[in-house]
């Protein structure tokens, strides 16, 4: 009979997590709060139902896949520290602990989300999978229970639990391959035509269930209601999906937007998005056009993203193109124009020196705005070199911690089965074991490994403090740098709307003998002015 889930309460599992209280239960087990008892640090242990641990080969499996998944290192995707055996057969997981609002939580308070809102947390999803399916992992089961926002002074930050659970505890058992909770292989609401049939599954899979999430965002509702599970999973199968603006209208979805979900949709695999990081490209892609779009950007200006100091917090996810690149595109236009009319002014020679000399002290200072430009951009770039290098060197070692604990569990096991067993008396369980060099006893070779998982552990936390400390460092000199380049950018804007004016203003126009085309190049800079200098923008926020 499975044990009760108070009875873990103050338990150690691993060896050293502590089991504080009961956060949650759900169809594959329970979710608790723990602690690590040597470095304080908090996390979540989820234990699986027993039902799950049914024969030798389904643990190989659980402990292959969690040690699969958690080779994901994205600052998207929730980690995995360690995973084992209780005694009662369980199995579980240590994982990041998390604490903010699931999507369940927040669409239950909130509704549908704004589309800006809703395309800021759904490229963090995005690049979550990307990270994976990069990897070969897919979700299997992505839906917004598994969601997690997190506000940070950064702005709201994902976290995707649950990779590859699904097929950790997958009983190949054909009985189990559908179950009417949906608890194996995913949730019906949000599950793909081939996932609700039992047949082959692949990363557009993934991305169905993106969609699923992503239209409800939209819309507050799913893509597919019914009155059983039966009906749900039969819409999937052969109803085409509603266009999330004819279902929310007054949330002015885009045209683009919506044919991303049904892109996302589709009942055939191939017509969806291969992976994650399509997926993700197209996002920002549609971020861009609507960043655009709001700030009145000519549609042909091409867009070319900035990643501001803002962004590092969350490098690599949701970050779009900001109203600052988009004005900066504009201001670039307003300056060829500028140029263009410079050359045909002075074919016709009536510039002025004044004009001249100003606009080489305009090119001098666009070199130097040109060139911190490039120094941000390498600064930046080392940040996310240094962010990539401490997360795989972080994965590599959690890997070694679990493979020590793997040997930590069975040594504890034949431990319990006779407490005085030797070394020597180990080599069949552990042919590395050299007993030359190995303690006498065996509860001394579970000292020593308990050791060295908990010293692999504190230079896990070290480095990632480490990292902390130094992005921040980082970030602060790339907000001077930024400083610097923005206050030569606004001198720069002064100078040249004041050499516009000496050339368009009413005065200096009507002096002017040039042909039509000059003149038609000479109003276009007219216009580009007006629009740049004597037109409210667009609010941002």
């Amino acid at each position: 009979m499975m044990a009760k889930a108070e009875s873990l309460i103050d338990q150690i599992v691993g060896g050293r997590f502590r089991v504080q209280s009961l956060l949650g239960e759900g169809g594959m087990g329970e979710v608790y709060k723990g602690r690590h008892e040597p470095l304080g640090d908090t996390v979540a242990i989820k234990v699986l139902k027993k039902e799950h641990a049914k024969d030798e080969r389904m643990v190989a499996r659980f402990r292959r896949e969690a040690r699969s998944t958690s080779r994901v290192q994205h600052r998207n995707v929730v980690s995995i520290f360690d995973m084992g055996q209780l005694d009662d057969g369980r199995l579980y997981l240590v994982m990041e602990y998390i604490k903010g609002r699931s999507l369940v939580e927040i669409l239950d308070e909130e509704g549908a989300l704004p589309v800006e809102r809703a395309l800021r947390l759904s490229v963090q999803i995005a690049d979550a999978m990307a990270a994976a399916h990069s990897m070969g992992i897919m979700h299997r089961d992505l839906k917004p229970e598994n969601i997690v926002v997190i506000n940070t002074p950064e702005g709201e930050h994902v976290k995707v639990l649950d990779f590859g659970l699904a097929r950790m505890v997958e009983n190949n058992a054909p009985e189990d391959k559908i179950t009417m909770s949906g608890e194996v292989f995913g949730t019906p609401v949000y599950m793909s035509p081939e996932q609700c049939f039992g047949e082959t599954l692949s990363y557009p899979t993934d991305v169905y269930s993106f969609g699923a999430c992503l239209f409800e965002l939209l819309t507050g509702e799913p893509p597919f209601e019914g009155n059983n599970i039966v009906a749900i999973m039969l819409a999937h199968k052969s109803q085409s999906p509603r266009t999330p603006s004819a279902v929310y209208p007054d949330n002015h979805i885009p045209p683009e937007l919506d044919a991303l979900v049904l892109k996302c949709l589709s009942k055939t695999q191939t017509e969806r998005f291969p992976t994650g990081v399509e997926l993700a490209r197209e996002l920002r892609h549609v971020q861009d056009l609507l960043t655009k779009r709001k700030m009145g950007a000519p549609a042909d200006i091409q867009a070319l993203r900035r990643t501001t100091t803002t962004e590092l917090n969350s490098v690599g996810t949701g970050a779009s193109l900001t109203p600052e690149a988009v004005q900066s595109m504009i201001r670039d236009r307003l300056r060829g124009q500028l140029r263009c009319v410079l050359d045909g002014l002075r074919r016709f020679q009536v510039i002025s020196p004044g004009v001249s000399l100003n606009m080489a002290q305009v090119s001098t200072l666009e070199d130097e705005i040109t060139k911190r430009s490039q120094q941000e951009g390498a600064f930046v770039n080392q940040i996310l070199e240094l962010e990539n290098h401490t997360r795989q060197r972080a994965g590599q070692l959690r890997l070694a911690v679990q493979d020590l604990s793997f040997d930590r569990e069975l040594l504890s096991r034949q431990l319990a089965l006779n407490p005085h067993l030797r070394c020597a008396e180990l080599t069949q369980i552990f042919p590395y074991l050299d007993p030359a060099s190995a303690p006498a006893t065996g509860r001394e070779l579970l000292e020593d490994v308990t050791f060295q998982i908990m010293e692999l552990e504190k230079r896990i936390s070290e480095l990632l403090a480490e990292l902390e400390t130094t992005r921040n460092r980082m970030r602060a000199e790339l907000e001077r740098m930024r400083a610097a380049r923005v206050q030569l950018e606004s001198d720069t804007e002064s100078l040249v709307e004041a050499i516009i004016w000496e050339i368009v203003n009413p005065a200096a126009m009507a002096r002017y003998q040039v042909d039509s085309q000059l003149r038609v190049e000479l109003q276009t800079l007219d216009n580009y002015y007006k629009d740049m200098y004597h037109s409210p923008m667009p609010e941002t926020r």
